[in-house]
């Protein structure tokens, strides 16, 4: 298996986390594409570079934007994204570093 750009950090990251007892949320929006849905198609990459477990959550949203909603929703502290519209709308956030 090929390590792609920045797995094994977010692994190592994933760990030292849950060490800690702090929840991890994948939120993610990706257009409609052939074969699985974009949920399926997630998770999957996700289980394939170690980063899916059952005590995480994998939320997938129509669009970019709403990933604010979600981060406010449930409280989250901190997040990574690599779109930088969504980093400048999260880090808006009360108590929140995007």
């Amino acid at each position: 298996m090929t390590d792609a750009v920045g797995v094994s950090d977010i692994i190592y990251a994933r760990r030292e986390l849950a060490a800690k007892q702090i929840d991890i949320y994948f939120l993610t929006h990706r257009p409609k594409a052939a074969g699985a849905p974009s949920l399926v198609q997630t998770h999957r990459w996700l289980r394939r570079y170690g980063l899916m477990r059952d005590d995480r959550s994998l939320i997938v949203v129509g669009k970019s934007a709403a990933k604010r909603s979600v981060i406010e929703a449930l409280d989250i502290r901190f997040s990574l994204d690599d779109l930088p519209s969504t980093v400048s709308a999260c880090n808006e956030i009360p108590n929140h570093r995007a």
